[in-house]
């Protein structure tokens, strides 16, 4: 069985036990509310995703895992098929769309998800005219920036601790059409 394609990094999540308290860190680190509920928080950037952080009430502060896109429902059909993963389910949350849900095997929680519907880009400023090593395109004309929050377009990572990283890295290898371009581990490590 060839590997499951995934397209891009859709959302993190985290159990937090004061959603207010979020919200305001996340506002002041550049988010901006998508939706909530009593029991969860969704935030998102000024990209295209629905949302890029979802909080989930709860008794302590736990990074929950991360969700990534897939390019098709047959790569989420495939994801259905690894042992101990979920059927493919409807979500009711931003954007909606189809999801399978696994565990790695150090204990994270990892979603796929496929059909959510991307939301409107919100407004965003156009990035200044910059000169280059060999190019030069601003001449005398300073660049004069607006204080504030630098925009949060999208996820581009997210880190996870574990402890039997060669597991981990087996796992994503054996699924996933991925391969570990950088590591970084323990002395003796794989």
């Amino acid at each position: 069985m060839s590997g499951i394609n995934l397209s891009d990094l859709s959302y993190v999540a985290y159990q937090v036990t004061d959603l207010d308290l979020m919200a305001r860190f996340l506002v002041d680190f550049g988010m901006t509310e998508a939706d909530r509920t009593d029991a969860s928080l969704y935030m998102r950037g000024q990209g295209s995703r629905p949302f890029i952080h979802m909080s989930v009430q709860g008794d302590e502060n736990l990074f929950l895992g991360g969700a990534f896109q897939v390019e098709s429902k047959a790569d989420l059909e495939k994801a259905a098929n690894i042992p101990g993963s979920s059927d493919i389910v409807e979500v009711d949350r931003p954007g909606g769309g189809l999801e399978v849900t696994l565990t790695t095997p150090n204990g994270h929680s990892l979603w796929l998800t496929y059909g959510s519907e991307n939301a409107p880009q919100t407004d965003r400023k156009q990035a200044g005219r910059m000169n280059f090593a060999d190019y030069v395109n601003r001449v005398d004309k300073p660049v004069r920036l607006a204080s504030g929050m630098a925009p949060i377009l999208r996820l581009g990572h997210f880190v996870v601790r574990v402890q039997d990283e060669a597991a981990e890295t087996a796992w994503f290898t054996e699924h996933f059409n991925l391969i570990p371009s950088d590591y970084l581990g323990a002395p003796g490590g794989p």
